[in-house]
């Protein structure tokens, strides 16, 4: 699972699994490098606003970063399946341009950072050029930080040819390679006038029969068994925790070791008081209950 992020730092998690990849050091000299990882983050202006903008509009904040919001005047919509908030609503999309990748790549996860006020929600969906066609639009996810207006969800049952998506992966089932993928973003409100935030969409692509690979880079031999002294935590106390949120505990405790190591109590504060539960309960809630069968987007209107 990886984590629809409610702030621009928490792209680390991201980061980070791409960088475990990788491995440490820099390459030796004469070493041969031949990456099987493709990681993007589209998180400025000049990369957001690339994309196609449809009922939402990109602005450009300080330091060159970039935010999508719907636009004045977005597309308004009812939801008579549920799938959504189970009623009217308000939503514009960016479609991203066509983006190649340096290896080809059986595997693919796609995170984002916004931020939902209350009655809003995103969604995610992503697409990959295999062979001489593209795969249908995969739905990663219907997304918000609260559960008042919808419920999070993954979708499940989504099949193409060689692919699928499992909770918030795209992979092929055998042989099968990618390209090129494109990203999809639908920011949606129950109130016209309030909108989502989303600052970044990251990508990450890779061969999967190459994880593990040993990528040319040096072994910094002075950091093992270097026992970081990280804030002991346990998912096991929560109601409906369990085996299922080591992930997003063992992230909350390496996020409070660096605040103290950084003395940037933001580490700590951007998850609010309890860092552990904030960063579990702020996924996609299918990956731990009962997925939605995929719906069609309902018909939708252009408001004046």
């Amino acid at each position: 699972m990886r984590f629809a992020c409610i702030h621009p730092g928490a792209a680390v998690l991201v980061t980070a699994v791409v960088l475990l990849l990788l491995g440490p050091g820099a390459p030796e000299a004469g070493a041969e490098t031949s990456s099987y990882v493709d990681f993007d983050r589209y998180d400025t202006y000049a990369a957001l606003s690339e994309g196609e903008q449809d009922g939402v509009t990109v602005s450009e904040l300080p330091g060159g970063a970039g935010e999508v919001s719907l636009a004045s005047a977005p597309y308004a919509a009812f939801d008579g399946s549920g799938f959504y908030n189970g009623g009217s609503y308000y939503w514009g999309w960016l479609t991203s341009p066509v983006y190649g990748t340096t290896t080809p790549f059986d595997t693919l996860v796609p995170s984002w950072e916004a931020v939902t006020p209350s009655g809003t929600w995103v969604e995610l969906e992503v697409r990959a050029r295999s062979g001489d066609g593209w795969t249908p639009w995969f739905d990663m996810g219907v997304w918000a930080s609260g559960s008042e207006s919808v419920w999070r969800h993954s979708v499940n049952g989504q099949r193409s040819g060689a692919w699928e998506v499992l909770a918030d992966t795209v992979r092929s089932n055998g042989l099968a390679y990618a390209d090129a993928y494109q990203y999809r973003l639908t920011l949606f409100s129950k109130q016209r006038g309030v909108s989502p935030s989303v600052w970044g969409v990251s990508v990450a692509a890779s061969d999967s029969y190459r994880h593990g690979e040993n990528l040319g880079a040096a072994l910094d031999t002075g950091v093992w068994g270097w026992e970081l002294k990280v804030p002991a935590r346990s998912q096991m106390v929560y109601p409906q925790g369990g085996e299922i949120w080591c992930s997003p505990t063992s992230l909350s405790m390496v996020m409070a070791y660096w605040a103290g190591q950084t003395g940037d109590p933001s580490w700590i504060s951007r998850s609010r008081r309890w860092p552990r539960v904030r960063t579990i309960t702020h996924t996609r809630d299918g990956v731990i209950g009962p997925s939605i069968p995929p719906t069609p987007r309902p018909m939708a209107l252009k408001q004046p």
